[in-house]
């Protein structure tokens, strides 16, 4: 099974630009990787829209929401349910979520992981990047499933991509 993990920075939902440039990078990941289930953080922004891409492909997806924490897998059907062992994946915040996320991801992808039985799924993680973003915890996410050895492909967003300046803050650094 191809899984697809989708990370990206909130701050790319605070202006056109950004959105455009990163909803048709989603787009092209969507199409580049054909995922049999799509797996996000459920934040506002590039998660949120891989839901809407996911549900309109109707695919299943694997959420890993900061308010429920634990997992859970809504079928295109409407079912949801907690993903299987996800007591193994405890979190409570959106960092801790991030990291169960491709721990779990991480064992998906090991042929003999409990939870797969059977050969190994492919796993891709995609991120999408903002530099104007305070938090990182996108690049922090990347960094971690480089470590746990899965394939990433992370894009930043370009200078035309970025919001655009809002003039009564002009020279003040904001």
């Amino acid at each position: 099974m191809k899984l697809l993990v989708v990370t990206g920075a909130r701050a790319l939902d605070c202006a056109a630009r950004p959105r455009r440039w990163a909803l048709a990078r989603l787009i092209d990941a969507f199409a580049r990787y054909a995922p049999e289930v799509v797996v996000h953080g459920g934040a506002p922004g590039p998660d949120a829209w891989a839901e809407e891409l996911a549900l309109f492909a109707e695919l299943p997806r694997i959420v890993w929401s900061v308010s429920k924490r634990a997992p859970m897998l809504r079928s295109p059907n409407g079912e949801v349910r907690p993903v299987k062992d996800a007591g193994a994946y405890p979190y409570s915040d959106p960092l801790s979520r991030n990291e169960a996320m491709i721990r779990w991801a991480a064992n998906m992808a090991v042929s003999d992981a409990p939870a797969v039985r059977g050969p190994g799924h492919t796993v891709q993680v995609f991120g999408l990047l903002a530099p104007w973003s305070a938090t990182h915890g996108t690049a922090s996410t990347l960094l971690h499933a480089r470590n746990m050895d899965l394939a990433v492909e992370s894009i930043t967003a370009p200078s035309e991509a970025w919001p655009e300046e809002d003039p009564a803050h002009e020279g003040q650094g904001a």
